[in-house]
């Protein structure tokens, strides 16, 4: 398994701090030309992890990988800070890892997820992907799961 991307922020006085590393910059290989652009991937893959999370946290479900409380360590600015690790397994597929620490007296899980989520959109549509395409890809993809899914039922 091999690391693809990180993305790591932190929230400061509710000020949203990103910064995105794929493999060149973290390792100094050269970026595998077989692979989309990690940026781009990293991001995706955050806002679709993110929304997974946001909808457990509604649920009342508490995702792995979220943690709460501030350690002496912190700023007394900073209300949170996580880091989004993407990994690629041997077959191919992608395997996320999210982390995040919030201080809930000032700020919500959900809320820095959301943040993010904002920043990762604008770094795409940077790149000349439309919110509304990302919305639309994972509509797709979410389709194709369920059709998959009750195939596999049927037989």
């Amino acid at each position: 398994m091999r690391r693809l991307g990180e993305l790591r922020w932190r929230v400061v006085d509710g000020e949203v701090e990103v910064e995105l590393q794929d493999q060149v910059n973290r390792s100094g290989r050269p970026r595998d030309p077989r692979l989309p652009d990690i940026h781009t991937l990293v991001c995706l893959e955050f806002i679709r992890t993110a929304a997974g999370q946001i909808e457990a946290l509604e649920d009342g479900r508490t995702p792995e990988g979220l943690a709460r409380g501030r350690e002496r360590s912190w700023p007394a600015d900073q209300d949170a800070e996580g880091r989004f690790i993407l990994r690629q397994i041997h077959d191919g597929a992608l395997r996320p890892k999210l982390e995040q620490r919030v201080n809930p007296l000032l700020i919500t899980h959900d809320r820095v997820l959301h943040a993010v989520s904002d920043v990762c959109f604008d770094l795409l549509e940077e790149r000349g992907i439309g919110r509304e395409q990302v919305v639309a890809l994972f509509r797709e993809l979410g389709a194709r799961a369920g059709d998959a899914a009750g195939t596999a039922e049927d037989a």
